[in-house]
């Protein structure tokens, strides 16, 4: 009926409206990034000339890459963005990726990016569940690697920086390194066990340290070359010639057998009813080593008691990752021993949120460690938001120091994938992030249309939603922008779909370029705009659309004639 016409009508408009209205509130939270620098005279004040303002180096370090991502979606052919986002970032001047109130660089945070994402692959989207599982996981462990690595240099330059206290002789094994951080670590507690018989016993101390730094092998041969009288009564005889066969399983399968973590986990509660604490921290490394190997909640709790274990961030968030068993598809068979639910990435996540920023980042001073910290835990969309958002507290007005970062990070995200992995649980979905880089192009729509639908055909791809919803989205951005610019020329090519056009060359499937240019048209019919309409769709080669839209512009009119 006319009634329920007009209902649904009603309807369809004010869901419109509601959509628009919720797009225009979050539009208007989104920090807009710098991307012109106003031009300075001699004296350093701002100069009052027609001359356009320049790009700063940072946006324009980053376009090329922004081009070659989008030509890789094109031709289906994988770019190794990170690559090149690493080696500009090398070639910039210090000032250009720093803040002058932070000591930690972008260019540190784009390494980290680089560690966690490695195990991605560029322009591929996780979609089976087995696959989205398998690839978390690669990432935790791969997050784990990374603070590893951070470790073993840090070890390096103790050895370094105290010589003398290291006693460190040339071509040293990284074993001998670890002994080596040990002497400086422990120089007020006496000789040590492998500098003298019947030394302090460092075994599980070692061990620790080889865990530590990621030097799994290192930890087999110190276990191997142990022989049982060394350490008798100290553990079970079972339990050592065990544990080089428990090291492997854990590193080349992500976890022991459920049998093996019950025998690690009873021998684990036994050393905890029978522990010395007296004995210069034995048997806490013991149990964290115990801990690491069967990711036990009872064992990791005691752990975590212990103050003087994990004495900064580092070591605690290594430690919380190495007990995530993040990515399988069904419950941990250790659950069958322990009834307890496996460690998992969004507790961890949890614990971390129940802090302000300020909190990991020294009081403000090194902003980009709370950054690193939420990419490190797979944060991926708490690292965006963050960073678009983020002031220093002694600067006032619209100064976001990080948008650029955020801006770019959005599109590396999704160009690996991650944001299909569903690892944040503060999640606002992909529309925040699609946003974000769709303003930031808004920047270059009057001075550089062809780079502002680079960015444009990208927040598409970041909104996501498949090919259809992709196309569509596309299309009601070039007729955003075709209104902003009036580039038509440069946008779409002068008389049909020009080779030199950048719609062709962003797109140069026919049929994708045709589907965007009729997804503009479409919209420009939705909004009164019939001339552009009709442009539109002769240039994707549909004349009987146009026309139609003719006959129908007649039709009106005649109708309102009659009407009269």
């Amino acid at each position: 009926t006319q009634e329920s016409f007009k209902q649904k009508l009603a309807d369809i408009t004010s869901l419109e409206w509601q959509n628009a209205k919720a797009k225009f509130v979050v539009s208007s939270q989104i920090p807009k990034a710098k991307v012109y620098e106003s031009v300075k005279g001699d004296g350093g004040s701002t100069m009052d000339t027609e001359k356009d303002p320049e790009m700063s180096p940072r946006a324009a370090s980053f376009i090329d890459i922004v081009k070659k991502i989008n030509r890789s979606m094109a031709s289906g052919v994988p770019y190794d963005a990170m690559k090149d986002v690493l080696s500009m970032n090398a070639n910039m001047k210090g000032e250009e990726t720093s803040a002058s109130f932070s000591h930690t660089s972008l260019k540190n945070l784009w390494q980290v990016v680089s560690s966690v994402l490695s195990p991605a692959k560029a322009g591929h989207q996780p979609e089976s569940k087995e696959e989205v599982a398998s690839m978390r996981a690669a990432l935790c462990k791969s997050a784990r690697r990374h603070l590893e690595r951070d470790f073993a240099t840090y070890v390096s330059e103790e050895i370094e920086n105290h010589p003398q206290l290291a006693m460190l002789g040339g071509s040293p094994s990284r074993l001998q390194q670890i002994r080596a951080f040990l002497r400086i670590r422990f120089s007020d507690k006496g000789a040590l066990d492998f500098d003298m018989a019947g030394g302090i016993d460092t075994f599980w101390h070692q061990l620790y340290f080889c865990f530590r730094c990621g030097y799994v092998e290192e930890a087999i041969e110190l276990v191997e070359s142990v022989s049982e009288g060394v350490i008798t009564g100290d553990v079970h005889a079972a339990n050592v010639s065990s544990l080089p066969f428990y090291i492997r399983e854990w590193q080349e399968k992500g976890e022991l057998s459920s049998s093996n973590q019950a025998m690690v986990r009873l021998d684990g509660e036994r050393i905890l009813r029978e522990q010395d604490r007296s004995s210069f921290g034995k048997n806490q490394y013991r149990i964290l080593i115990y801990t690491i190997l069967c990711a036990d909640r009872h064992l990791a709790e005691n752990v975590l008691s212990d103050q003087y274990l994990f004495t900064n961030i580092e070591d605690f968030l290594w430690f919380k990752l190495v007990l995530v068993r993040e990515g399988q598809l069904t419950t941990l068979t250790s659950s069958t021993y322990t009834h307890e639910e496996p460690h998992r990435l969004a507790e961890l996540q949890q614990q971390l949120a129940q802090y302000p920023a300020n909190y990991y980042t020294r009081d403000g001073k090194e902003p980009l460690l709370y950054a690193i910290l939420l990419l490190l835990t797979l944060q991926f969309e708490a690292v965006i938001q963050y960073l678009a958002t983020y002031t220093p507290s002694n600067l006032h007005g619209d100064n976001f120091p990080f948008a650029i970062e955020a801006v770019h990070l959005c599109i590396i995200f999704s160009y690996y994938g991650a944001f299909n992995l569903g690892t944040d649980i503060r999640s606002r979905g992909s529309m925040l992030c699609s946003d974000i880089v769709h303003d930031y192009g808004q920047n270059f729509a009057v001075r550089h249309p062809a780079t502002a639908f680079e960015y444009y055909c990208l927040a598409a791809e970041v909104k996501g939603g498949g090919y259809v919803s992709i196309i569509q989205t596309q299309g009601q951005l070039l007729r955003e922008l075709l209104n902003q610019s009036r580039a038509f020329g440069t946008l779409l090519g002068a008389g049909g779909s020009g080779s030199g056009a950048v719609l062709s060359k962003l797109k140069p499937d026919k049929q994708q370029r045709q589907d965007i240019i009729v997804s503009a048209a479409v919209g420009c019919i939705q909004n009164a705009q019939f001339h552009e309409a009709m442009e539109l769709f002769m240039h994707a080669g549909k004349p009987f659309n146009a026309l139609e839209i003719i006959n129908k512009r007649y039709s009106d009119a005649i109708s309102a004639t009659d009407e009269a």
